[in-house]
């Protein structure tokens, strides 16, 4: 008797929703006897099956060669996946082979497909434009960039968060305390969810001069600290590593100047949801100072 061990490995995984999407997906599998041995340059037939909840879904026959070191490598798809649903999962792949090249399957394997579906999903975004009205179109795209996120984190990949920078108006002020500058904070973070505790850090001339913020969909996370020289330029990132766990990362260029400065960094995200937790990191010139 031979066995088969099956080891997945999947194209496409990097591909964003914007990026072109392969139709398919190539995995290897390994040949051997039960005593270990390789099955080597043999020509076999294998028929590989995706599964949800035991229902075949999507089956291929085809045949392959090994090569020396017992392994084949199949392409499984070729265009032929546009009805599937990889969101709805969990999905398994089952890999039937014989050895004698024709359709006496005896040998088979079922392993869970974990990383494939996000690929697809991209797919997905690229046939969710073929609907009917703009509100719809726009619904879709919400929901299909959700989706998308929750499988990056499933994949335990960290979510570059898009976010928009937020410049004070010249009638309008920071009104914040300060901690003295020369305690061991370096910065801060306040997030900002309604005009009432935006009112509370700022100070404009006029009610008209505060920013335009819908609250119910967007929140405002204000960084500060100080600083003992001059600052140059500030760069800012954010990312998501789960729905409620974010990292923001703060870099402030110095400059040759000995003066207390303090910096305020100011940006609009989508609203986070309660109990959302964001760590701050700090960097002055690439040093990480506070975090």
């Amino acid at each position: 008797m031979k066995y088969l061990t099956l080891i997945l490995v999947f194209i496409g995984i990097a591909a964003t929703v914007t990026a072109q999407i392969p139709d398919g997906f190539s995995y290897q599998a390994v040949v051997r006897e039960n005593s270990g041995v390789l099955v080597k340059n043999q020509t076999i037939s294998v028929k590989s099956s995706i599964l949800r909840n035991e229902e075949v879904i999507f089956t291929q026959t085809q045949t392959a060669t090994t090569n020396e070191n017992g392994l084949l490598t199949l392409t499984l798809g070729n265009g032929e996946f546009q009805d599937i649903n990889w969101l709805d999962g969990p999905l398994f792949i089952k890999t039937e082979i014989d050895l004698a090249g024709g359709n006496n399957f005896t040998i088979e394997t079922e392993t869970q497909l974990l990383a494939v579906p996000y690929a697809m999903a991209a797919k997905t975004a690229e046939t969710a434009v073929n609907v009917v009205g703009f509100d719809d179109l726009i619904e879709r795209i919400e929901d299909l960039e959700t989706q998308v996120k929750e499988l990056y984190f499933i994949l335990g990949v960290p979510h570059e968060v898009a976010f928009e920078d937020y410049l004070l108006e010249s009638t309008c002020l920071w009104n914040l305390q300060y901690d003295h500058p020369y305690s061991s904070e370096s910065g801060s973070l306040i997030i900002i969810n309604s005009v009432e505790d935006l009112k509370k850090y700022m100070e404009c001339v006029d009610d008209k001069d505060y920013p335009d913020i819908d609250f119910s969909r967007q929140t405002l996370l204000l960084a500060h600290g100080w600083t003992v020289s001059s600052v140059l330029q500030r760069s800012t990132s954010l990312k998501q590593f789960s729905k409620q766990d974010y990292k923001m990362k703060v870099d402030i260029t110095l400059g040759v100047a000995t003066v207390l400065t303090n910096w305020h960094v100011s940006i609009i995200i989508d609203k986070l949801s309660d109990g959302s937790n964001i760590e701050l990191i700090v960097l002055w010139d690439g040093q990480v100072i506070e975090k």
